[in-house]
């Protein structure tokens, strides 16, 4: 494992993209230009559901930091798909990342592999899908219908070919499979069955809103992020009203899997979140497989246990972490010590704020345009 990147450069990243089954792992530091980080959400809903308190009491507290959460990233969706000028520079580095990663797949040498990627991700925000819709780069997010969108894990990896009108001639199309490990702000549990179905119009995000306002009295607020903790949620000591349990039953129509340290059961019991993880555990598990990591910290445990044990068992797979910053590196090593990475497969690459635009720029663009970035025609 290296620690700076030393040994890996553009050209040796070259070798392995070209043929390797390529995978990116996508976490909460890339969008953060536009979105808050979790901080503390995380620890508070665990310390919550770990309290002596009774149950009415941990449903206001639980209701205070869930509302901490809407407010700081869940809500922010909607201004995003309403164009908000602040999201303009994170949405357009999501795009020249989309264009870097498909090109990469048409210029991919191999007719052994697929021209496709899976862009796994544990973010609930729409950033990708709005950056790559200004970017005009297909993706493919495993909802079928139009009217009536269902979220079936079958859809990905399927593959897209175009074929010619005068010799009949076929040929691939890059595809790029999104998969949001933790579900999305769009995703609402619908039917008997728990099926899960798209809200393109985020009636889910306003409906939430609308049963926020009047429990907002009775919630505990937060002045700042440090301030979101299970003791602070748990501090007035008052229990959940009707307007506050109301909040809570809209909340929990969107299909996702809430920042705490239980979501790992929860994960393993909903039929989606399980396809999901296997999903991503087989993409580990591919002989010569790389995974490129971006923005993730590495404490989700079950997400980190995975990865360790697929480059344990795969001595083929190569992990890329590209770490913000080396204080970011440090704490990731300490996460991956060499005792559980025997195969030596594991590198991380750090540099003073290593956002998108620089991972993109420094890293993708010289893979896709053959180092010449200048030479870019945006296709």
């Amino acid at each position: 494992m290296t620690a700076d990147g030393d040994m890996l450069s553009p050209e040796l990243l070259r070798t392995f993209v070209q043929d390797a089954h390529l995978s990116f792992l996508i976490g909460a530091g890339t969008p953060a230009g536009y979105f808050s980080v979790l901080g503390g959400v995380e620890d508070a809903l665990t310390g919550i559901e770990a309290a002596a308190a009774t149950r009415p009491a941990k449903d206001l507290a639980r209701a205070s930091v869930l509302s901490y959460f809407f407010e700081t990233v869940l809500g922010k969706n909607r201004d995003l798909v309403q164009g908000d000028l602040g999201a303009q520079p994170t949405i357009d580095s999501y795009g020249a990342f989309g264009r870097a990663v498909n090109r990469i797949l048409l210029k991919r040498r191999s007719t052994l592999l697929e021209k496709r990627v899976c862009l796994f991700t544990t973010n609930v925000d729409l950033m990708f899908e709005v950056g790559f819709d200004h970017a005009q780069i297909p993706l493919n997010d495993g909802f079928s219908g139009r009217f009536t969108r269902v979220l079936d894990t079958a859809n990905f990896g399927t593959l897209r070919f175009r074929t010619s009108v005068r010799y009949d001639q076929r040929s691939e199309l890059p595809t790029i499979d999104l998969v949001k490990l933790h579900g999305s702000v769009d995703w609402v549990v619908a039917g008997s069955d728990d099926r899960v179905e798209g809200d393109p119009p985020l009636t889910a995000l306003h409906d939430i809103e609308d049963a926020l306002k009047p429990a907002l009295p009775t919630l505990v607020t937060f002045d700042e992020p440090k301030d979101v903790t299970a003791d602070h949620a748990l501090s007035t000591g008052q229990e959940a009203d009707d307007a506050v349990r109301a909040f809570l039953k809209t909340f929990d129509r969107l299909a996702l899997v809430l920042p705490e340290k239980t979501k790992f059961a929860s994960t393993l019991l909903g039929r989606t979140y399980y396809e999901l993880l296997r999903r991503f555990a087989n993409e580990l598990e591919r002989e010569n497989s790389l995974l490129l990591v971006h923005g993730f910290s590495f404490r989700d445990e079950h997400l980190r246990d995975l990865v360790l044990r697929a480059g344990r068992t795969n001595p083929t797979l190569e992990v890329v972490i590209f770490c913000y910053s080396d204080a970011a590196a440090n704490d990731i090593r300490c996460l991956l010590p060499e005792t559980a990475t025997p195969n030596d497969n594991f590198e991380l690459v750090s540099a003073d704020e290593l956002d998108l635009t620089m991972l993109t720029h420094q890293w993708l663009e010289p893979l896709a345009f053959d180092g010449d970035a200048a030479s870019k025609d945006g296709t």
